[in-house]
Order: C-alpha cells, then structure tokens, then sequence
C-alpha cells in the first residue's frame, strides 16, 4: 500500500490469556515519525470481530509502513489487558517523568480484563514518591468491582507506568470502559457496529469508517490531564448519517486509493493461521467447546458416581443440565431460523423479571436463570481460561436511540398473549462460522445429548401454555413434574431494565 509513513510502529503484541504473538519491527525508525506500540484483544469474543480486526491490521501497515502483515492468532480465552500493558511498558522505579516522546500504546479491545488475580494493584505515586496502592474491593462501594477493577487497570497504566495510552474500542460491550478512559488522560475511538438497517451504500463507506477511526486516534498527540477532547467514532450508517463537510474531512484523512488497498490487503490478513474468511466449525468441534464451557461452569453431574449412589443432588444437577442444553438449543434455533439470525435478549431464558420460563423452573431450580445467563456469557469466550476453547455467541447491546434513551428491544411469537419486552440488555446470536454447525444440532437435536426434546422443552415455556390457556386447556405434564400454571402474561410483559 503506497501511502508516506505516519508512524513507526515498532512492535505489533496479540493477547488473551496472554501475550500469544508479537510481531518486531526489523525496520529502523524514519526520522519525524511518531513511535506506536500496538496492542490487539484477541480474547475468545473478539472472533464478532474479525473484519473490524484486519481493516486495522491493513490500515496501521499503511500508517507505519510496515513492511510485512503480522499473523493474528485465533481469538479465544479470557482478556489480559494488565498483563499485555506490563509486557509492553517497562516497570519505573520511581515517579515516571512527563515524556512527550514515548511511544504511544494503542490498545484495540472489545471488552474487559478479566484474567490475572489480584488483591490491589498501583495506581499511581505519593508525594513521597512511593507506589500508591488501591485494594481491588473497595469498602466505599464507589463502584461495582467489575468496574473498579477496570479503573485500577487504566490508572495503572497511566498514572503508574506514566504510559500514553490510546484505547479503540470495538463493538457495544465495551462502552463503560471507554466512559472509565475518557476520565483518564487517555485517547479514545469507537468502532462501532453498522446498523441494522444499513444501506449498501453505508455499508461500501465501512472500510473508510473504520479507518478514519484509527488514524484520528493514532495521529493525536498524548491527551493531557484534564483536557477534554472528542471521541473518533464510526457512524451506525456512515454514507446516509453524515453531512457533507464531515464526508469530505474524513474522505481526506482516508481517499479512495487507500479504502482500495485496504480491501485488497485485509483479504490477506491471516487469523489462526488460516487466510481470508474465518475457519467453519464443525459440529464436532462445537459440541466440544460447547462441553469446555459447560465444565468451567460446574455443570455436569460427576459420571464416575455409581448409579446406586446417585442421590437427589446428583439428580438435580442432571435436570438442570437437561433444561440448560434444551434452552440453549431453543434460543439458537429461535435466532437462526425464526428471527433472520438477529440477536437475541439472553433474558428471553434467563431473565429475572421478564422471562419466557414460568415460574414454577425458578421454583423448582432456584438460581437456574442466573446460570444460563453465565453460560451465555461464556459463551462469548470471554470467562474461560481454556486454550482449548473458543467464542461460540457474538453479543452486542440493545443499545440507545437517537436522543440517548434505552432502545426497547421486545420479542413476539404466535402463542404469547403479549410481547417480552426489555431495555438495556444483552443480546446473543451464533458467531457466522459457527452457524452450520449450530443447524446440525437443530437438525439432528438427538446429538446435543442430554438436552430435553424441544416439545418437553416448551412445557416449561409461556410459548406452549399460553397457547393452552387461550384454547381453555391444561398444558399437560411436563418432564420432571407438573407443568406449570401460565403466569399472567401482564406480569410476563414487565420491562426487563
């Protein structure tokens, strides 16, 4: 790609669990060219990701210059942001002093760190000069931990390690993240998704998007303290959502020649060792991450227990299993198959207030919902510390309208007397290379062992006894007990917040 060097990126570090691979420039710096060091997610849910990831690649090649493209291994595990940050940024000994001329840290990530355990981490220096300490659980409650602990994280980077750090964030899971930067001397973009409705058009303009993104980040200079500055974004529908003058500035800073090179060099990028499109996953191969999962979650009955020592603890845990394995078959049939493969609430199965299941499955298996949502989560890849797993579900969130309000996302199927509403959630659909083997099992659900028959399934739904009570009559015997009485459906129909 023939554009001037920007920059001299002089190393490129991939990380989940980990540091997996870490490309060196071997290249000397040209002189006035800024130094970026660039660092990329690829924990299991960034597999949602992977166009976004090598338009980045082809485009940070052509700001520095790089003489080759790095390999991007296959996004899986759990993300160690910390870790990654301290691989890349040497420790101080004492108060690091203010150095315009370090190397920026552009970190491309689309959620949270989660890996490495810690009791407190430095987040800064005393007048002192020694290391300040924050505890990872605060007793003031300033915030929920899981944020908190992304707090620690940025302020350990930046106000320990004294680094300049750029943050890209990809995707809608990572929102609260970038609100937790913006509060740091720390420079920020958005990659979000196009819109659903996206045109054509808009979607012919997602390369230049995506690429004016990282060039108004990479090309800022270090954000001060205090110094208040606008957020590069991408627009859910960039040909039709921007003006002229706006169309203009960024076909400047990305023209035509370099949206074509781009295209032609992202078609080469290597993810996982394999070239071009994403690696299809057999079924086989799902059943097994699928069963990784399962195991970090603690949710199979131990086999190795006798039969005639399998006593109601046993048997309660196979029921859930059972209920899990049918409820997740429905869910992705449901998104596949009836919504044109749309994503989906998790709260449709897990849901505390508004929920497809009745009442008497939360009676019955106390705390069940709040595992299926866990599983869902996982399912992502973002909580296992597996190298033999991967993401299975892509997410993304309801999101907002226009004007900032909670956009209500409802799901309608014929047998529910009202809609199931909800506001401000998750939603779930199968990742696309995962999709034929998701419709084997859909297929052929005798091979998803264990799991309940979808007709049993629906007895502990609102879908079927719905149904029932609008025909005036009982909804039968349901696996493992009485099928439930149908729950009002105004109470079913609350908003999930």
């Amino acid at each position: 790609m023939a554009m001037t060097p920007k920059l001299y990126i002089g190393k490129v570090v991939f990380f989940s669990d980990g540091v997996k691979h870490e490309w060196l420039n071997p290249e000397a710096a040209e002189t006035n060219t800024k130094h970026v060091i660039v660092l990329i997610d690829t924990s299991g849910s960034m597999w949602a990701h992977v166009d976004e990831l090598r338009v980045a690649l082809s485009f940070i090649k052509a700001l520095g210059g790089m003489p080759s493209l790095p390999s991007c291994p296959r996004p899986k595990g759990p993300t160690d942001l910390l870790g990654a940050l301290n691989h890349v940024i040497d420790a101080p000994t004492g108060p690091p002093a203010v150095d315009a001329s370090k190397p920026q840290v552009i970190v491309f990530t689309d959620g949270y760190d989660n890996k490495q355990r810690f009791a407190e981490l430095a987040v800064g220096w005393d007048a002192a000069g020694a290391a300040r300490l924050e505890p990872l659980h605060s007793p003031t409650g300033d915030l929920e931990n899981g944020m908190r602990r992304q707090r620690l994280v940025l302020e350990h980077a930046t106000e320990y390690l004294g680094a300049h750090i750029a943050l890209i964030g990809i995707g809608t899971q990572v929102s609260k993240l970038l609100k937790l930067a913006d509060k740091l001397p720390i420079t920020i973009g958005k990659i979000e998704p196009l819109a659903d409705d996206a045109t054509e058009a808009d979607k012919a303009e997602r390369v230049r998007d995506v690429c004016q993104v990282i060039h108004k980040v990479a090309m800022a200079p270090p954000r001060k303290k205090g110094e208040k500055r606008e957020v590069a974004s991408t627009a859910p529908k960039p040909s039709t959502m921007r003006t002229e003058a706006e169309a203009a500035e960024i076909a400047q800073l990305v023209p035509d020649s370099t949206v074509t090179a781009v295209r032609t060099s992202q078609s080469k990028v290597r993810i996982g060792g394999a070239e071009g499109a994403k690696t299809e996953v057999t079924h086989q191969e799902w059943l097994q991450a699928l069963r990784e999962i399962e195991d970090h979650l603690d949710l199979h009955p131990d086999d190795s227990v006798p039969e005639d020592k399998r006593d109601a603890v046993w048997n309660d845990k196979l029921h859930r299993l059972a209920l899990t394995r049918a409820a997740l078959l429905f869910f992705l049939e449901e998104c596949l198959v009836h919504s044109g493969k749309k994503p989906l609430a998790g709260g449709l199965i897990g849901g505390k207030m508004t929920s497809l299941m009745h009442k008497s499955v939360k009676d019955k298996f106390p705390g069940w919902g709040s595992k299926f949502n866990q599983l869902l989560s996982a399912l992502k890849g973002s909580l296992l510390d597996n190298d033999n797993s991967f993401a299975l579900l892509r997410v993304e969130s309801s999101g907002k309208d226009a004007d900032g309000n909670p956009v209500i996302w409802q799901f309608t199927r014929a047998g529910l007397k009202k809609p199931l509403k909800y506001k401000e959630v998750a939603l779930y659909a199968p990742l696309e290379h995962t999709e034929a083997a998701v419709r084997h099992f859909i297929d052929n659900p005798l091979e998803l062992t264990g799991a309940l028959p979808r007709d049993e399934f629906l007895k502990h739904t609102a879908l079927q006894a719905d149904a029932a009570d609008a025909a005036g009559s009982s909804s039968g015997e349901a696996s493992g007990g009485e099928a439930p009485a149908a729950e009002p459906a105004a109470k079913r129909a609350r908003v999930e917040a």
